[in-house]
């Protein structure tokens, strides 16, 4: 059963484990990708032996849709590459080996960078943009 939507040139697929575009430079990803996300969720941190603790972030990316990014040690982060909900964030990225979810990632720590403010949270407009083609 196929419950693929097209939306322009992109099919959409739907839940989280969605198949990537042949477009999508993340694909085959055997090396590191820069991307941008929009911060949709950032979990409560957990308990972790490397890194004393770590967070897991969900971000939409225009290119391949929702985005789990995990470990992300958040407290640890220099206070200039904090980030909050909905603020866009450019990182580099590498396939997460240890996870066979389509869409985990790991983080380059040092390359994490808030862009601008949060958009507004009231403000649905600001935000269709990046979730409505999802």
């Amino acid at each position: 059963m196929n419950c693929a939507t097209e939306v322009g040139s992109r099919t959409i697929y739907p839940g989280p484990f969605r198949k990537t575009s042949p477009s999508n430079p993340l694909k085959r990803l055997y090396g590191t990708a820069e991307i941008e996300i929009l911060i949709v969720v950032n979990s409560y941190p957990h308990p972790s032996a490397a890194l004393g603790e770590a967070n897991c972030i969900l971000g939409i990316s225009k290119d391949i849709g929702f985005v789990r990014i995990f470990p992300v040690p958040y407290r640890k982060l220099e206070e200039e590459n904090k980030f909050k909900k909905y603020q866009i964030v450019r990182l580099k990225v590498r396939k997460a080996r240890n996870d066979p979810r389509p869409n985990t990632f790991r983080p380059l720590l040092d390359t994490v960078r808030p862009i601008g403010s949060p958009l507004p949270a009231g403000k649905w407009n600001s935000r269709k943009e990046w979730v409505l083609p999802f």
